[in-house]
């Protein structure tokens, strides 16, 4: 069982050695929110990897203010990106959203970004990123 205010705590820090610890091998994040073309990343280090360039490339600082466990392998992140020049990126301030996340064991294999709970919630329920 994931206690959410430790897990909300590991994204927010961001723990970058706590999440390559949770990470599998074959981890693969599809990030979709806070820019035009999907990024992709591969690998143990790709949570890793996503968030710094939500940092560096983007210029947004976030926070993650929810988890909802949807099943023992997968869950839902929520929260609010806060960019630190809206006119580098998006063009707004801020932007929800909504990190569905699938777990083999007790590993993330499977990461993908949406703007709302309710996208996070349907691509779950159609299967997205179960076979990943």
């Amino acid at each position: 069982m994931i206690e959410e205010q430790a897990w909300l705590a590991m994204w927010n820090g961001p723990d970058f050695d706590a999440i390559r610890a949770l990470s599998a091998d074959d981890l693969e994040v599809t990030a979709v929110t806070a820019a035009i073309d999907p990024r992709h990343y591969r690998g143990r280090d790709a949570a890793v990897d996503w968030l710094r360039e939500l940092g560096q490339k983007l210029q947004a600082n976030w926070k993650a203010t929810k988890l909802t466990m949807l099943s023992d392998d997968a869950l839902i992140t929520e929260g609010e990106l806060c960019f630190i020049d809206p006119t580098a990126g998006t063009g707004a301030e801020t932007q929800t959203f909504a990190i569905l996340m699938r777990l083999r064991g007790e590993q993330l294999h499977w990461i993908g970004t949406f703007v709302t709970v309710h996208a996070a919630q349907e691509a779950w329920e159609i299967g997205i990123g179960a076979d990943s």
